[in-house]
C-alpha cells in the first residue's frame, strides 16, 4: 500500500471508530459498573490489525505499555490510540463546560 493511501485508510479507520464511539454513547448499557462500555470501537482496532501490513501502524507511534516491567516501551500500541481519542473527547467536554463523566 502506498504511503498516501495508507494514511487515508488509517484516517478512515479512525473516523469509523469515532462514529462507533458516538453511537455507543447513545446506547443505554445495563451494567452495574459505572463507565463500562460495549467496546464497539474496538472492532475497528481488530480490523486494522488484520488489514494493515505493518503492525506498527497505530496512530501513536511512541507509547509505553508497562514501563516498570519494560513491556512495550517506545512502541506502537493500538489501545493507546483509543485512550488518546478518549482523552480528546474528555478535553472537549471540559472546554464546553460539560461533565467529563457524562454518558460513559
Amino acid at each position: 500500500m502506498k504511503k498516501t493511501s495508507k494514511i487515508v485508510y488509517i484516517g478512515l479507520l479512525v473516523a469509523q471508530a469515532l462514529v462507533l464511539h458516538i453511537i455507543e454513547r447513545m446506547i443505554p448499557v445495563p451494567f452495574i459498573t459505572p463507565g463500562a462500555k460495549l467496546g464497539l470501537a474496538n472492532l475497528i482496532t481488530v480490523i486494522a490489525l488484520y488489514t494493515l501490513d505493518n503492525k506498527k501502524d497505530a496512530f501513536l507511534l511512541h507509547s509505553v505499555g508497562h514501563m516498570n516491567k519494560g513491556w512495550e516501551v517506545d512502541a506502537s500500541i493500538s489501545y493507546a490510540d483509543y485512550y488518546y481519542l478518549e482523552a480528546l473527547v474528555r478535553l472537549k467536554r471540559l472546554k464546553e463546560k460539560q461533565s467529563v463523566l457524562a454518558n460513559l
